[in-house]
């Protein structure tokens, strides 16, 4: 399921109408048996901070489950694009250029979404395309 601001700020409100009730709840019953509540419901939200990764879906960058996926699509590139995955360390020489593309913007087919991997869909690069995956060691470009 994408987030949407509406859902994202519907999450907001009810978080602080929960805080606000539990704060007006634990100044009314004292203090030793708001201490106590608090205790659980620490416990609670550690338990459930644990097992939140195990019970929500992936995010959108790893729908493979097996590796991040890096992807880049729809767009244009005035220079060179470069991708690397699961290298010891990255060293770039040279210039990174900037400015605004000079081509109209490409359509793309769709992204596999059941394989990780490094994916290029429907991108004008002007220089080099790099990919890099599972490097050994450290790798130097350029």
């Amino acid at each position: 399921m994408r987030r949407r601001p509406s859902w994202i700020w519907g999450g907001r409100i009810v978080a602080v109408v929960v805080m606000a009730g539990l704060v007006a709840y634990l100044a009314s019953v004292g203090l030793d048996k708001a201490d106590k509540l608090a205790s659980v419901l620490s416990l609670l939200v550690a338990v459930a901070a644990l097992a939140a990764p195990y019970l929500l879906p992936s995010s959108d960058g790893d729908r493979s489950g097996s590796g991040s996926a890096q992807r880049v699509a729809d767009t244009v590139v005035g220079g060179h694009l470069t991708q690397v995955r699961d290298a010891g360390g990255v060293r770039v020489h040279g210039p990174i250029p900037s400015g605004p593309p000079k081509a109209a913007l490409p359509g793309a087919d769709p992204l596999p979404e059941s394989q990780g991997g490094q994916y290029v869909n429907g991108v004008w690069v002007g220089g080099h395309l790099t990919q890099v995956d599972g490097a050994d060691g450290d790798i130097t470009i350029g």
